[in-house]
């Protein structure tokens, strides 16, 4: 049997070869039937597209608007604040600034120093050392007959604060080593330094110095262990003295040195290549230092809560409002 040429037909005709068919089957050769199986699975294909393009062309419309609609929700509009709120938190620390009564604010550069420096903690130093000094000494066994340590004394308050003010001192006048400043060169001759103390007191206390000196019963050391009353008791009056007002800022800090530390930091990029890193915590209309963390390496970051982060939280007090 030939193949016949649907083609574009109504449904009905299309039935009506299909029942043709049917006729024709019975009179037809097995061969026949072969062919007509083909020609029949066409006709029930086309009868199946006809029906679903009938059904599309009387939902065309919906359709229509339900892909617009679709393509509207996917298109970028402009969010405006009618849109939504968000819940805004009102800045509640009060008392900011200052927090000495304005009658009591030193009028004297060492005043506004002893604000932070003050008699207790340089008695703290005056102890750590003395006691350092005679466990040292004491360990040494019999000195020799010239030995700097047989002039050895217990330091006073007096002379620590002298030596803190010729550090200080040291730091804004440059020399190429400690004993030039007690000079007593024409060239050299510096009369501050020899006058406040000798030369050889002053390298003994030097030598000696300790803020917090080894205890025997104490566990491993760690970094900042040395320093540890220093720093919390400078953080406690950072804190004391001044809250911060609303606008702060938090970044990192290299102090100038290159000492003997296991924390020192470098860093080719920055100004100050070589130093210690500091975190710190500041106000931003002041510039006033209100916190501060010492960087030790990997201990520092896995005691702060934390400790994932590429940059240590400041273990920050909580200020009431």
């Amino acid at each position: 049997m030939a193949q016949r040429n649907y083609g574009k037909r109504s449904a009905q005709d299309l039935l009506q070869d299909v029942l043709d068919m049917e006729v024709d089957d019975d009179e037809s050769s097995e061969d026949e039937n072969d062919e007509y199986s083909d020609d029949s699975e066409n006709i029930v294909s086309d009868l199946e597209d006809l029906s679903i393009n009938n059904s599309e062309s009387e939902l065309g419309d919906d359709n229509e608007y339900e892909s617009e609609s679709e393509n509207d929700n996917n298109e970028w509009r402009q969010v405006t604040d009618t849109d939504f709120t968000l819940d805004t938190v009102d800045f509640s620390v009060r008392n900011t600034g200052v927090q000495i009564p304005p009658a009591n604010i030193p009028n004297t550069v060492t005043g506004m120093f002893q604000l932070y420096f003050t008699d207790e903690l340089i008695q703290n130093f005056v102890d750590e050392t003395n006691r350092y000094a005679r466990t040292k000494i004491a360990a040494l066994g019999v000195l020799k007959p010239r030995s700097i340590w047989r002039k050895w004394s217990d330091v006073t308050m007096m002379e620590m604060k002298c030596y803190i003010g010729i550090i200080l001192k040291m730091s804004i006048t440059s020399a190429c080593d400690m004993k030039d400043y007690f000079s007593t060169r024409w060239d050299n001759y510096i009369p501050f330094f020899t006058d406040v103390i000798r030369r050889d007191r002053f390298l003994m206390i030097h030598w000696m110095l300790h803020v917090e000196a080894d205890n025997p019963g104490m566990q491993r050391q760690t970094r900042g262990m040395k320093i540890r009353n220093m720093v919390t008791h400078m953080k406690s009056k950072c804190t004391e003295l001044f809250i911060p007002k609303q606008n702060i800022a938090v970044d990192e800090t290299t102090i100038k040195f290159k000492g003997r530390v296991g924390f020192l930091m470098y860093n080719p990029q920055k100004p100050t290549k070589w130093g210690l890193r500091v975190f710190s915590l500041c106000d931003s209309e002041t510039g006033y230092l209100v916190q501060f963390e010492p960087y030790y390496g990997q201990t520092t970051s896995n005691a702060l809560p934390n400790p994932n982060l590429p940059i240590p939280l400041l273990q920050l007090p909580f200020w009431k409002s």
